[in-house]
This record gives structure tokens, C-alpha cells and sequence, in this order.
């Protein structure tokens, strides 16, 4: 989540009397003078992003960490999700780090390798204002020492909230690797030097990636900041200071529910209101509104799809759009540290919302869509999607939020006003990921089979949004996010709707064409109907999509 990870769980380590880690770090920190040295003495051990087609260096480097791991002199410490998250939702696990730490039990060379994930929760992060630029398309900078330096003054200067590391039960390799019936035996029958991992064991690999993840989520802390720019975040045209403190307090209660902890303390809701201050603001009439220029709820309007896609926009409109997305996306990155707790049931909802009652077929279809839409955004439950739903609807009646038919065949959300509101507040929490894949599926379209770099995709469908924005088409800032956008296109890859050839390169950014344009098609329109269904906008997202059909 920050670079303060790997000093806070060294000063607590070093606090406690425990052998300092040797940490895993990236080859940027190399670059900065005396620091870089001060992090080597200190145990660090530096990697690059990429391994790329360097095998020598893939060898010595998973060699270096083996011998680390097998002296036993230090424990090694590495980020399962392999970068800082930009907006603090968990990343898919990256697993080259996690195979060359399971090789060596495999291989014979260890009886058993031990496991403990850290969750690591901040109030706010040093980082925070940073993040939401690099999300805007702002170049990340470069590491240095004289950076290092000027963060002391933001430190002094600003209140940074409280941070929770949690230390979660050690999980034993040789146990896992008995639960999911994985032998190391064959691997005695070959020299060492000549290993190669099984297809059983790459998906175990994969499986226990994930698990790790699970653990670390699983006791992530949950802080008032994080209720208060959820709600805030759904209440764009601002509300009143006693109205937003009573959906804190029922936030609050959901989230523990679901089986959070939730950092609450007295005056925690004042204090989170100045821990937000640069987001938000109170009027002198007792209003809470977010520190944007345009304080009216966006999506009110009726212009014509094609009109939006032709605008030419301004300079100074794209930079009020810009500005007022750099808040939205600050907020965000609060509210995304509960996300997890509610992104099933949040997708479920969002299908159903508009409609009230579906039948279980219909659903369950909208629901795959979703989360085959969805699958790079959120690091979903790692079961069968039939599976996830059968859990989701079951979770849901339980919670009394959905009614099911006698003969099971339809589903409808409970006719009662409260709950009514609880499913329209937790399906909006989802909104504005899947208002950004309908953004990037319109962008592809209009390149009617063309080829792009990726670059130039992610830089037009930001365009895009910020028009969708400025006409009032979407009511959310989050689709202008570089992230959304990338995961977008990661979804539509996975899902066989779009190439990124390895081998065509341009420079080093990879090429994008459609490899499916009338799917992708569909599916623009399946999600234009989940996202603007009992919207003025919905007429207009169909006669685009019939528009851009017939150009087909």
C-alpha cells in the first residue's frame, strides 16, 4: 500500500527481538545514492520489474533468494501483489517471487517452509496525493535521496491517521501441499539443477498465491475515514452533517457484519471529517460536500451518444474535469479498502437494482457477465462463477436483502423501503468500475477493428470519459482512472475479446486490436443496461450501440 511497508514491519521486527528480514526489493531503489547502500547493509536485496527473456539473471537472482531461504539466516520478506497498490484494492498475486521460494521444499532441499502474511492498514497514506495523479496519466517519478528528504515535511506538516499491522497465523507448505495432494517424491527421481514444475503444482502455486491474499484481506482493517468517503462518494451533491453521521454509524454495522474490524472510536467521525479535509468540506448550513467545482449530480443529461463521442473538449473543461476527478479519486482510495467485504453481493445487486425481479436464468447470466467484465478489477472468490452465485443468492436471503420464488425460478429484491435502500447503496459501490469497462468497450468500438498502442488506448478512453462526464452521460469521476481503464482491457483480453500480441511491438508498448467486434458489442450493451437501466440515459446508450452496430 506504501513504501513505509517494508520500514514499519522491519521497526516492529526489530522492536519484538526477531531477525530482521532480507526484503525484496525493486531495482528502483538502487538508483538513490547512500540510501541504496543503507538498504542493502539493512537486509534489502533488489529485483527487477521484469524478468523479461534475461534467463541468466532469472537464474542467479531465484538462485540468490533460494540461498537466503535454505541458510536460514534471515526470513525473507516480499509483496505477494508485487507493486503498490494505487488504489488501495488488492492486486491479483504476482507468483514469480512466491515459486522460487516453493522450489526448495519441493525439491528436497527443506522439510517445510513457513508462510505468514501481513496486512498492513493505513488511515492514509504518504502517497495518497501521488497515487491519484499517476492515476490521472501524471508520469510517476523517479526515486531519489532528495525525495526521501522533502516526504519529512509532510509528515511534520499533515495528521496521517493511525496504521494496524497484523501478523496472521503461519501457514505450512508441507500442510498445504498435503491438503491439495501434491507430492514432492517425483522430484527426487531428477537432479535438482534440472527442476521443472508440474502443471499440479503451477495451479497449486496459483491457488496458495490467492489464499495468501485471502488471509491478508481477511484482517484488513476497515477505518471511519473509509465509511465516510464511501457514503461521501455516493452523495455527490452533498448532505447533511447529522444525515451523513447516521449512514456512518449503519456503514459501520454492515461492514462488521460481513466480518470486518472496524477501527471505531469516540469522535472518530470528527476526526475522520479532518483526516478528509482536503476532500471534503462543511458548509456554514451544516452540509458535507466533496471540494470538487461542480456540486450537481452529473447524469441528468439527454444529448445523444454520437454528439458525446464527436465533442471536441476543451482545455479548460477537460482540466475542471481532471481536477474535480484528482478529489473523487483520493476518496476512492479510502472507500476501496472495504470493497472486498461487499463485491459479490455489490455485483449481484447491480444486475437486479434496476429491475426489481428477474428470473434465476436471466441472473445468473448477468451476474457471469459481470464478473467475466469485472475479472482483473476484483480479486473475486477463486471458484466456478455457478458457484459464486449460489453463495451470493444465499447470502443475500439470508441477509433479507432478495426474495426467491417458491419453484426457486425468480428472483426480487425485499419490498421494504430500508432494504430497498441498503440495495441500492451497496450496488453503487461497484457502479463506477463497470461504468469504466462500458467507457473502454464505446472506445474500442469506435476504432471499428482498428489497431492501437495501448498507450493511446488508455489515453483516448480517458478522453472519452471526461466527456461522458462533462455531458452529465455518467455520474461518476472514477472511469477517468488510468487503473480501471487498464484492468478493463486486462478483463477483455482474458475474457477473448481483444489481442495484445506478444510480438507486435511498438517501441515497447504493446499493440491492441478487437478480436471480436460484434461480442463486444453485446456486450457494451448488456452492461449499458445494467449501468443506466431507470436512467434518462439509458435511450441514448442503445441508439449508440444500434448506431455503431450498423456501422458493423
Amino acid at each position: 500500500r506504501s513504501y513505509l511497508d517494508f520500514i514499519m514491519v522491519s521497526y516492529f521486527m526489530l522492536e519484538f527481538n526477531i531477525q530482521l528480514p532480507a526484503i525484496a526489493a525493486g531495482q528502483d531503489f538502487m538508483n538513490m545514492q547512500f540510501v541504496s547502500g543503507l538498504l542493502r547493509r539493512s537486509g534489502a536485496f533488489f529485483l527487477r520489474r521484469t524478468f523479461g527473456s534475461d534467463k541468466l539473471y532469472k537464474l542467479i537472482f531465484t538462485l540468490y533468494t533460494q540461498v537466503l531461504l535454505c541458510t536460514r539466516d534471515h526470513p525473507v520478506e516480499f509483496f505477494v501483489e508485487g507493486t503498490r497498490s494505487r488504489t488501495s484494492k488488492s492486486l491479483h498475486p504476482k507468483l514469480g517471487l512466491l515459486s522460487m521460494i516453493v522450489e526448495p521444499y519441493l525439491n528436497g532441499l527443506l522439510p517445510d517452509i513457513l508462510l505468514f502474511p501481513i496486512s498492513i492498514s493505513y488511515e492514509r497514506t504518504l502517497e495518497e496525493d501521488l497515487f491519484a495523479r499517476e492515476l490521472l496519466g501524471t508520469p510517476k517519478p523517479k526515486e531519489s535521496t532528495s525525495g526521501l528528504f522533502k516526504a519529512r515535511s509532510f509528515l511534520a506538516s499533515s495528521d496521517y491517521g493511525s496504521i494496524f499491522i497484523n501478523f496472521s497465523t503461519p501457514i505450512s507448505l508441507h500442510d498445504m501441499c498435503q491438503k491439495w495432494g501434491i507430492s514432492r517424491v517425483p522430484h527426487g527421481l531428477f537432479p535438482r539443477d534440472v527442476f521443472v514444475f508440474t502443471k499440479k503444482e503451477r495451479d497449486m502455486m496459483t491457488k496458495l498465491g490467492y489464499f495468501v491474499l485471502e488471509k491478508i484481506n481477511s484482517e484488513t482493517r476497515v477505518f471511519p475515514s473509509t465509511i465516510l468517503a464511501t457514503i461521501m462518494l455516493q452523495h455527490q451533491e452533498g448532505i447533511n452533517k447529522d444525515e451523513l453521521m447516521r449512514l456512518a454509524v449503519w456503514l459501520k454495522e454492515e461492514t462488521e457484519i460481513r466480518g470486518a474490524q472496524v477501527d471505531w472510536r469516540e469522535d472518530a467521525l470528527q476526526d475522520s471529517l479532518k483526516l478528509l479535509s482536503t476532500c471534503v468540506e462543511t458548509t456554514p448550513s451544516g452540509v458535507v460536500q466533496i471540494r470538487t467545482e461542480n456540486h450537481s449530480i452529473p447524469g441528468s443529461s439527454s444529448v445523444l451518444m454520437e454528439e458525446a463521442m464527436s465533442l471536441v473538449l476543451s482545455p479548460s473543461d477537460k482540466h475542471k474535469v481532471m481536477e474535480d476527478g484528482f478529489v473523487c479519486l483520493k476518496l476512492a482510495r479510502y472507500r476501496n479498502q472495504l470493497l472486498h467485504w461487499f463485491t459479490p453481493e455489490a455485483i449481484f445487486l447491480l444486475c437486479i437494482q434496476s429491475t426489481s425481479e428477474l428470473t434465476t436464468a436471466e441472473m445468473k447470466r448477468r451476474f457471469s457477465v459481470l464478473c467475466t467484465a469485472l475479472s482483473r478489477e476484483f480479486v473475486l472468490p477463486q471458484i466456478p462463477v455457478d458457484e459464486l452465485f449460489v453463495n451470493t443468492v444465499q447470502v443475500l436471503i439470508d441477509r433479507g436483502l432478495i426474495l426467491t420464488s417458491e419453484n426457486g425460478e425468480t428472483l426480487s429484491i425485499t419490498p421494504h423501503e430500508r432494504q430497498e435502500n441498503v440495495v441500492t447503496f451497496v450496488a453503487h459501490l461497484v457502479q463506477p468500475f463497470v461504468a469504466g469497462v462500458w467507457v473502454m468497450c464505446q472506445y474500442l468500438l469506435s476504432l471499428h477493428g482498428g489497431v492501437q498502442t495501448l498507450k493511446s488506448t488508455f489515453k483516448g478512453a480517458q478522453l472519452l470519459a471526461a466527456k461522458f462526464i462533462h455531458l452529465g452521460i455518467l455520474n461518476t469521476y472514477e472511469p477517468l482512472s488510468l487503473d480501471i481503464l487498464k484492468n478493463a482491457v486486462a478483463s477483455l483480453n482474458v475474457a477473448g475479446l481483444i489481442l495484445q500480441p506478444e510480438l507486435e511491438l511498438e517501441g515497447r508498448d504493446r499493440l491492441v486490436k478487437v478480436a471480436h467486434q460484434e461480442k463486444l458489442w453485446k456486450l457494451t450493451q448488456e452492461i449499458g443496461i445494467v449501468l443506466f437501466s431507470g436512467e434518462t440515459g439509458l435511450s441514448n446508450v442503445s441508439l449508440a450501440t444500434s448506431q455503431i452496430q450498423a456501422k458493423i
